[in-house]
């Protein structure tokens, strides 16, 4: 009889014990993408790593044709980021990279997209960033980003098929 109490006041402390921390959990951080005209300086915007495209324009914190550099900041994990040359993100670009985060959360220091090009498809960028797919036609990279797409593992998105 003792060892059905026990078991008994063992399951509702379980149940409390998982209530509790359900109530107290942190919440789904979405991570932070920034980009820089270089590694230490210069020019800077951001954006939370949530899904979509996101055009560099005169209408938005980020210019067209400026930043060459990328950090990511708690970024989670099986995130697909294309840094893409045009500005309309649907039109087949000069270039365009695509990297994958693997480790939740990412976080990395300013990493260099004109870098990416010299790079092997598959190949570690940095810890938790996987080159996914390059694509290069023609063109400078260096200043020229215009357009981020960003695809979270928890939606549903196309991404250009260069």
């Amino acid at each position: 009889m003792k060892m059905i109490k026990y078991c008994a006041m063992g399951l509702v402390l379980a149940s409390g014990a998982l209530c509790f921390e359900e109530v107290f959990a942190a919440p789904t951080q979405n991570g932070f993408i920034s980009l820089s005209e270089s590694e230490n300086s210069g020019d800077s915007c951001g954006f939370d790593a949530i899904t979509g495209s996101y055009e560099m324009s005169s209408t938005s914190n980020c210019k067209n044709d400026t930043y060459s550099y990328f950090r990511l900041d708690n970024v989670p994990s099986a995130t697909k980021i294309v840094f893409y040359s045009e500005g309309d993100c649907k039109k087949r670009p000069d270039w365009s990279f695509t990297v994958l985060t693997y480790k939740h959360p990412t976080t990395t220091k300013m990493l260099a997209i004109p870098d990416l090009n010299n790079r092997e498809e598959g190949t570690i960028v940095a810890a938790g960033v996987l080159l996914k797919k390059k694509y290069y036609d023609h063109g400078n990279i260096p200043g020229k980003l215009s357009c981020v797409i960003v695809c979270r593992s928890d939606t549903n998105c196309s991404l250009p098929n260069w």
